[in-house]
């Protein structure tokens, strides 16, 4: 059969990606791209089948069985597009999978606060002169907007942008989407 692998999603962002028939103690090492088409030259002592790699996970031992087992973690800027990922074993065998498709779900995360008050981990930082422009996708089209921080809470409620009437805007591929909004 060969070297295969299989991921699937485990939460916003991550994923399991498990390696069979791998060399027993093997080093199997992960790779995501944005683009199909060989490298122009090997790598590693493979040649891969994803280009332009945005991230490489860690390489990792195959277990006595030959399973190797990744999380992988997509950068936000990633989401909402089609990566390519592929695995591959540089000792004592070179051999790769064959390329496999992860359909990134889209996700924007937005901390609204003041410019310098602490950014949630994973969030966009808005404040109230994040003016919306094509390019960022996001921002505050028009109104007067203030920003507070209140210096108490966590790190995502302790701070806030207010307005009576400025429109926030987010550019989004077309679909059906779950909004979660918090107030307070």
């Amino acid at each position: 059969l060969g070297l295969w692998q299989f991921c699937t999603p485990v939460g916003v962002g991550y994923y399991r990606c498990d390696v069979y028939n791998a060399t027993p103690s093997g080093m199997i090492t992960f790779v995501e791209g944005v683009q199909l088409g060989p490298l122009p030259r090997p790598q590693f002592g493979v040649t891969l089948g994803v280009t332009d790699p945005v991230y490489f996970a860690q390489g990792m031992p195959a277990d006595v069985a030959g399973h190797a087992l990744a999380m992988l973690s997509v950068p936000s800027a990633q989401s909402g597009r089609t990566l390519y990922v592929q695995a591959f074993e540089q000792v004592p065998n070179p051999q790769v999978t064959p390329v496999g498709r992860l359909d990134v779900p889209w996700d924007r995360r937005f901390d609204f606060g003041t410019k310098s008050s602490p950014l949630e981990s994973g969030y966009l930082r808005v404040s109230n002169s994040t003016k919306y422009t094509s390019a960022q996708g996001y921002g505050w089209t028009a109104g007067k907007i203030t920003s507070a921080d209140r210096q108490a809470g966590s790190t995502l409620d302790r701070d806030l942008n207010l307005t009576a009437q400025g429109p926030f805007v987010a550019d989004v591929p077309d679909g059906t989407y779950r909004v979660d909004v918090r107030f307070g």
